[in-house]
């Protein structure tokens, strides 16, 4: 069905027959060169007075033409196929609390009953779920073995309450497209569970959907996940990538009321590229990242704590990691408030804005890796060592940086051990001052500085 497994192919390949069918007469034009895998192309005289032969297997002879052969040209048979490929569309099939699974399901008055029924009958046909709560068998511990999509009416939700089922949807490896948009899913252990797909990576959209009450919301093993328009609240971890995953796209999602995580990225072969979402009251350091490179761009983080470090992220390993234009506000941890950076971790900031968070070890930051940061403003943060930050080895470097009314009793804005700092248009205001000297260089040498990676240029 082409409506979900290549969309693009219908798009583009009526787009060609229909230039061919506005073209000029096919006996004054050379045709582009088809596939000889596919069908010969026919061939015709260059000379005007040489009649033209009735071409052996060509496509004129071919059967999807038997009805069309009194046409006189050539681009009209091309658009009596562009027809008949527009006559292939998908039958969407429905599912309601109220159905009947014995019903055919192919429209809003015949639905199936169960979530599980629909998949087993609709092929690669897409899904609607109808208004209403879907729980008990066949609506939550359902296998996918193959692409599915699956959207719904509003007001839907689908729920593992009341049963032993584990997780609402389990994806296995035969699994290479998958598309959610739409409802809610709650009260399960884990609300999607993506397994270890085949040597392709899988491909997966959720979009508008909520995670409610799970321990997890989505685990993913070998994926490309693209998030957007979804919320996540009162779960245990939100997302958990493991293993193989092949890249983590969120954009314009919230996370309230995480237990623990709210992205906990382990093991990533892709780039986790996180936008224009919001981060709020979580229980531990809302994003952990384990040896991935990721973008945080335009995000809020407000209200999170962390008992150990870095309540809104947790950077370990040899991870890369940009930070743009986001804001940091009233959170909470021992080591580093808001963030904290093990060695061999490269961290840039350029943009952003810190303000009222509390860390013992660094207010804002803790480091043990190297720290970039550009054009960002760090203001009345509270440290015991270091109101703003606190650099235990590694290196930073300060570009266009204001601290202003940063609190710490060893070190207002600062608190070094081991630690290298270079610096160019740094401004201190209502702090005593870093307890460790920043070298003072020129912007052109702070921005070729071979530590200062992803830096504004």
């Amino acid at each position: 069905c082409f409506c979900l497994r290549e969309p693009f192919l219908t798009a583009n390949f009526l787009a060609f027959l229909l230039h061919l069918h506005q073209a000029p007469s096919l006996t004054t034009r050379v045709l582009p060169p088809l596939s000889s895998s596919l069908i010969p192309p026919p061939t015709f005289s260059t000379s005007p007075t040489e009649p033209k032969p009735k071409p052996k297997n060509s496509l004129l002879n071919h059967p999807l033409f038997f009805c069309s052969r009194n046409m006189n040209t050539f681009s009209n048979n091309l658009l009596f196929l562009s027809l008949l490929v527009l006559s292939v569309s998908c039958t969407t099939f429905y599912v309601s609390p109220n159905g009947n699974d014995s019903n055919s399901g192919t429209s809003q008055t015949t639905p199936f009953k169960t979530i599980q029924k629909g998949i087993a009958t609709a092929g690669t046909n897409p899904i609607v779920l109808m208004t209403g709560t879907f729980s008990g068998p066949g609506n939550s511990g359902i296998e996918i073995y193959k692409n599915i999509s699956i959207s719904a009416q509003p007001g839907v939700t689908v729920s593992c309450a009341g049963t032993i089922s584990e997780y609402a949807f389990y994806v296995t490896w035969y699994s290479t497209h998958d598309s959610f948009s739409d409802f809610t899913i709650q009260n399960c252990k884990s609300a999607i569970y993506f397994y270890q797909s085949t040597t392709v990576p899988r491909q997966v959209n959720i979009e508008s959907m909520h995670f409610s009450d799970c321990e997890t919301a989505l685990f993913d093993q070998n994926s490309v996940l693209n998030i957007k328009n979804s919320k996540f609240t009162n779960i245990k971890v939100g997302i958990t990538t493991y293993g193989f995953n092949n890249g983590l796209n969120i954009d314009n999602c919230s996370f309230y009321n995480m237990t623990t995580h709210a992205i906990y990225a382990e093991s990533c072969f892709g780039v986790a590229n996180i936008s224009n979402s919001l981060f709020v009251s979580g229980g531990s350091s809302a994003i952990t990242t384990n040896t991935c490179h990721m973008s945080i761009i335009n995000s809020t983080f407000a209200f999170n704590y962390a008992f150990h470090a870095g309540s809104c992220l947790l950077a370990n390993q040899s991870s890369g990691i940009v930070i743009d234009q986001s804001t940091f506000i009233s959170n909470e941890a021992y080591y580093g408030g808001a963030i904290y950076v093990a060695p061999e971790v490269v961290l840039t900031i350029n943009n952003s804005i810190f303000t009222n968070n509390t860390g013992r070890d660094g207010g804002v930051i803790h480091t043990a890796g190297t720290v970039n940061i550009f054009n960002s403003a760090f203001d009345s943060n509270n440290g015991t060592f270091g109101g703003a930050y606190y650099c235990s080895s590694g290196e930073m470097i300060l570009g266009n940086v204001l601290f202003s009314n940063n609190i710490g009793v060893f070190g207002e804005t600062s608190y070094c051990l081991n630690c290298l700092i270079f610096g160019s248009k740094v401004t201190i205001v209502g702090d005593s001052g870093p307890s460790c000297p920043i070298q003072y260089i020129p912007v052109s040498d702070l921005l070729s500085h071979p530590n200062c990676v992803s830096c504004p240029k």
